[in-house]
C-alpha cells in the first residue's frame, strides 16, 4: 500500500510542474473570460448567450483554481486524512474547475488527433486549464479512496 508521504511527494511535484503555471495562466484567462464576457454582454458587443457562457466558464475556472489551491494546501500541510476532512464546498469548487477544463482538453486532443494544427501543437494552450486536471484527479482519487485506507479512530500519520 502506498503511504501518505509518497502521495504528498508526488503531489508536490505535480503542483510545482503543472499546477503553479496553470494557476497563473489559467487564473488570468478565467478572470479575463468572466470579466470580458460580462463587459461585452453589457455593452451589447456580443449576444446574451455568448456573454453568459464566457462569464460562467470564467467563474467555473476561477472556482476550480481556488478550490484546488485550498485542497492542495490541505494535502501538502496535512495528510490524506486532513484532505478528507475538508468541507464539501471546496470539493465542489474543484469539480467545477474540472468541468471548466475538460472541454478545452477534449478539444485539444481532438485537434491533435485529426491533425488540424497547421503549425504544430499549441503547447501554451495546455496551461489554460487542461494540465491542472492531473493534480485535480489525484486529489479526487485520494478523497474517494481515503475512507478505505483510514480506519475510524486511528491517529493519522504525517
Amino acid at each position: 500500500m502506498i503511504g501518505d508521504r509518497w502521495h504528498r511527494r508526488v503531489f508536490l511535484v505535480l503542483i510545482v510542474v503543472l499546477g503553479l503555471p496553470t494557476l497563473v495562466v489559467g487564473g488570468l484567462l478565467a478572470a479575463l473570460s468572466a470579466g470580458m464576457g460580462t463587459a461585452f454582454w453589457a455593452m451589447g458587443g456580443i449576444e446574451a448567450g455568448d456573454g453568459v457562457f464566457l462569464t460562467a466558464w470564467g467563474c467555473l475556472g476561477m472556482a476550480g483554481l481556488l478550490g484546488g489551491a485550498r485542497l492542495s494546501v490541505a494535502m501538502l500541510v496535512g495528510s490524506v486524512a486532513t484532505l478528507s476532512r475538508v468541507r464539501w464546498p471546496w470539493w465542489s469548487m474543484l469539480i467545477a474547475g474540472v468541468v471548466a477544463a475538460l472541454p478545452l482538453a477534449v478539444l485539444l486532443v481532438y485537434l491533435a488527433w485529426t491533425g488540424e494544427f497547421s503549425t504544430g501543437f499549441p503547447w501554451p494552450a495546455l496551461f489554460f486549464g487542461p494540465l491542472v486536471l492531473v493534480p485535480a484527479l489525484h486529489l479526487l482519487y485520494l478523497r474517494i479512496t481515503c475512507h478505505r485506507r483510514i480506519a475510524p479512530g486511528t491517529p493519522e500519520k504525517a
